[in-house]
């Protein structure tokens, strides 16, 4: 539905005027990915942050949304999410499963690399393994429950 000129209604296809456009990813999604970033930058160097990782991190907050339309398939970019709970905290898609899957094995590589720093290749040898292994196991767990629409 067209306002003014150039001007179109937030929440409506541009193409169609149907109300059904329906968000790739939710903030929720790239507050997690954004902390993982800047988690697994620190896993792997030993520094916490640098600005190059802080500002790509930053950058994953501030890209455009992508929306889709249900009944004629168009695609439109906007700006900031959708301010609805799908928006902000949807968990809808196999990777925001995979992201909230994955926070207790984040959560307690973060507590033994702060607690037991001076690990030395114990930490070089046991961080990439532990990391495939658990997105391995998440991965198959949400494809899973994707196939027998458990979820």
């Amino acid at each position: 539905m067209k306002l003014l000129e150039g001007v179109y209604k937030v929440d409506t296809c541009p193409a169609c005027n149907a109300n059904t456009l329906k968000q790739s990813s939710s903030l929720l999604n790239r507050v997690i990915f954004s902390c993982y970033l800047v988690l697994f930058h620190w896993f792997f160097t030993g520094e916490f942050g640098g600005f190059f990782i802080i500002a790509l991190a930053l950058l994953l907050l501030v890209l455009p949304y992508k929306q889709q339309c249900n009944p004629c398939n168009q695609t439109s970019i906007r700006i900031t999410p959708k301010w609805d709970r799908s928006g902000l905290f949807g968990m809808d898609t196999g990777l925001s499963k995979l992201l909230v899957g994955m926070l207790p094995s984040v959560l307690v590589m973060s507590s033994l690399i702060y607690f037991f720093p001076n690990t030395g290749l114990g930490r070089v040898l046991y961080l990439p393994a532990v990391l495939f292994i658990n997105i391995m196991i998440t991965t198959s767990c949400v494809f899973i429950t994707k196939v027998l629409y458990i979820l």
